[in-house]
């Protein structure tokens, strides 16, 4: 997915020139190297590290589909459900933007991208997406979860206890 120009065009970056070369995300002031953690298939347990890596050094099968599903047979795994990294685990990284213009634009695009690239039609069904939801509006929620529904979306990710992410509780009126 490209997104030529504009005031919103993502940035892989560098930080710094001291240390391991490494790739990283850049989002806003967040710079999130990509770590050896985020990728540990295929290594030995005492290899999985919060080292910097790049993409020349992750198994293909961490973000090609077809060498993805080619891992998961060998590792006799039928299907998988694809949670988020860079996004955090219930899509924080996009809660937390400065710009709630950003944030919104970025959880679509990230679940563009999930349900028709990540979890298109290469994935035969075999990679579930999980999507986010801009956590910091209700409504905005609602419309994202029915847009991927009508996707055949079946699972989205959310906080277990929202105050956490400085939100409203979903349990209390407070």
């Amino acid at each position: 997915m490209t997104f030529p120009g504009g005031r919103f065009a993502p940035v892989m970056g560098s930080p710094g020139d001291e240390g391991p070369i490494g790739d990283w995300w850049v989002y806003e002031d967040l710079h999130r190297p990509l770590t050896r953690l985020d990728t540990a298939v295929g290594y030995d347990r005492g290899e999985i590290k919060l080292e910097v890596i790049t993409y020349e050094q992750m198994r293909p099968g961490s973000y090609d589909v077809p060498q993805r599903l080619a891992d998961m047979d060998v590792n006799h795994v039928q299907s998988a459900l694809c949670f988020p990294t860079f996004p955090r685990f219930c899509g924080q990284t996009f809660t937390e933007a400065k710009d709630r213009e950003l944030g919104l634009l970025s959880v679509r695009a990230y679940n563009d991208w999930m349900v028709e690239e990540w979890c298109g039609p290469a994935a035969r069904g075999r990679l579930i997406p999980l999507t986010l939801i801009p956590l910091w509006d209700a409504e905005l929620a609602a419309q994202e979860v029915r847009r991927n529904a009508s996707r055949g979306v079946r699972a989205v990710a959310f906080s277990e206890i929202p105050p956490h992410l400085g939100l409203p509780s979903v349990h209390t009126d407070d």
